[in-house]
């Protein structure tokens, strides 16, 4: 019978998990400086497309999906920064809704919002009005833009320039 691990892992095991523990703290360390100094401003990226099947002007069955996306989406702003969301779009049906609201006042319908409702590339900023846990929101919608349901590509970024 064969035994699996002994419970021990030996000592150049362990100086290679520190060393790649260290990698990735520096990592998040240089990338958190570049960010607040905002030279890199960017939080999130995504391509994805979407379709949804059995859909009218106001609701969907289901869709398909397919792309990918990484990234925060949900963070911690300062008073005064501004979120900015750069995309570049195809919108055959429906409207690629973005939106960002502040976590404190979520399901009181505060926040932010733009649709994009025609093909093309943009830019859409929205001010942060105080500090605190906000989420950017990048989906289609049915609302706006052509109607039965949606069929579109998209890629975006997303982060946040810092306040002014």
């Amino acid at each position: 019978m064969a035994v699996f691990g002994s419970g021990t892992s030996s000592a150049p095991a362990r100086r290679v998990g520190l060393g790649a523990g260290a990698v990735f703290a520096a990592a998040i360390l240089v990338w958190g400086a570049l960010y607040f100094s905002g030279v890199v401003p960017w939080l999130g990226y995504a391509w994805l497309k979407h379709d949804s099947f059995g859909a009218g002007p106001f609701s969907v069955v289901g869709e398909d999906k397919m792309g990918t996306s990484f990234g925060l989406d949900t963070f911690f702003f300062l008073r005064g920064q501004e979120v900015v969301v750069d995309y570049d779009a195809e919108i055959r049906s429906g409207s690629l809704m973005l939106y960002v609201y502040d976590m404190a006042k979520m399901g009181q319908g505060l926040g932010a919002q733009h649709f994009v409702t025609e093909s093309g590339e943009g830019e859409w900023t929205t001010h942060i009005p105080r500090s605190g846990l906000y989420v950017i929101s990048i989906h289609p919608s049915t609302a706006r833009g052509k109607p039965d349901g949606y069929n579109m590509s998209y890629s975006v970024w997303w982060g946040a320039r810092p306040a002014r």
